[in-house]
């Protein structure tokens, strides 16, 4: 007789990136590690899936059209959602580091980064949600 085993479900993931090559690469590193992921090219459209759906992360760069990725942690917090936000960048200044964690992001990566170094960073934070959600429970 075979065993059931409860498959955890795969945790969803918003990519909010205005470089189609760099919003690709990143989508197909995260499908390969085994997470569902929704892309989008500005952070208007990551607004309307935001409002639409629910996702564990939020991925966003910083300088996108008309909705920067500075924008969307309040955004978030205004819909009442408890979804984690990344902030990626080129600009590699503790100031956009300081800024990213001041308007309440979760992380924050500087581009370009090794695939390694942004799932690491992904898994502590999803990690660092659910033990935060099982204290709430």
């Amino acid at each position: 007789m075979l065993k059931s085993f409860s498959k955890k479900p795969r945790k969803r993931i918003l990519l909010a990136e205005d470089d189609a090559v760099m919003r690709r690469l990143v989508e197909l590193q995260l499908d390969e590690a085994g997470y569902e992921v929704v892309s989008v090219e500005d952070g208007r459209q990551a607004l309307v899936h935001l409002k639409n759906g629910k996702f564990d992360l939020v991925i966003t760069d910083i300088i996108m059209p008309f909705v920067s990725g500075l924008e969307l942690p309040d955004s978030i917090r205004k819909m009442k959602q408890d979804t984690a936000v990344v902030l990626c960048s080129a600009l590699k200044s503790h100031n956009a580091m300081a800024k990213a964690f001041e308007i309440g992001a979760n992380g924050f990566i500087a581009k370009p980064f090794e695939s390694d170094h942004l799932l690491n960073e992904i898994e502590l934070i999803l990690d660092e949600q659910d033990r935060y959600e099982g204290k709430r429970a």
